[in-house]
């Protein structure tokens, strides 16, 4: 009877051995999950961070191209502002030009008139 007795101390205590390791497992698989979500959180988070940046580069690079564009549209304005008071110059002496033309023209056929005059004479 004592070995049968120690038989049995000894079955309860491999059962309740086994419950308990069913136990860890159960907890260890939990904790598994636990970490592999927190794997999956670290991951999104490190992803936004990197987004983060990066719209913070795009926001830099688009302030600059901002002052570019202004600085741009400032020239842009000043040779529009030359070249129109380039064109009236432009237009003015052409105008004068034509009426420069035209007094010579006048003075070349009076001369012409003074000419025969003068050579029938």
């Amino acid at each position: 009877m004592g070995a049968e007795n120690i038989i049995r101390v000894l079955r309860t205590k491999i059962k309740g051995l086994q419950n308990e390791m069913e136990a860890l497992q159960v907890d260890r698989n939990k904790q598994t999950e636990a970490c592999r979500k927190l794997q999956v959180k670290v991951k999104a988070l490190e992803d936004r961070n990197k987004w983060q940046q990066q719209a913070g580069m795009l926001r830099d690079s688009l302030k600059k191209q901002e002052i570019l564009h202004s600085s741009t549209v400032a020239k842009l304005t000043q040779q529009e502002s030359e070249n129109l008071s380039l064109n009236k110059e432009l237009e003015s002496v052409r105008r004068e030009l034509r009426t420069t033309v035209q007094s010579y023209k006048a003075n070349e056929v009076q001369l012409d008139r003074s000419l025969e005059e003068l050579k029938k004479l």
